[in-house]
């Protein structure tokens, strides 16, 4: 009896474990995919009267309506699904700078 109380605890403990590194491991691999398509995108200068309508109406709306664009980006994120950011860098008459990132639909993307 004391045999199969110790089993049943050494079965329990084992399943335990196993769900709960099946949990971490899955976490990982969802975070390695994450920094391996971060790290690794295509980004490439566009002019930017090629930005998409509503980037260019975020803009507008935008605290960068009164200011020049200086170089416009397209980054493309490979995965799936395919992602695809705009990065837009600003000046102003005063010579300063700004840098912003949009979706493709002209929301603003919030830096880390």
């Amino acid at each position: 009896m004391k045999t199969l109380k110790t089993l049943s605890s050494a079965f329990v403990l084992m399943l335990a474990l196993t769900v709960s590194f099946q949990s971490i491991a899955s976490d990982l691999t969802l975070k390695n995919d994450y920094i391996a398509t971060q790290t690794d995108p295509n980004k490439t200068e566009i002019d930017p009267a090629k930005l998409p309508a509503a980037v260019q109406d975020a803009i507008e709306e935008g605290e960068y309506s009164e200011w020049k664009i200086s170089k416009a980006y397209e980054i493309t994120f490979e995965g799936k699904p395919k992602k695809v950011e705009y990065e837009v860098h600003f000046k102003n008459a005063k010579k300063q700078k700004g840098v912003e990132h949009y979706t493709k639909d002209g929301e603003e993307i919030e830096e880390n």
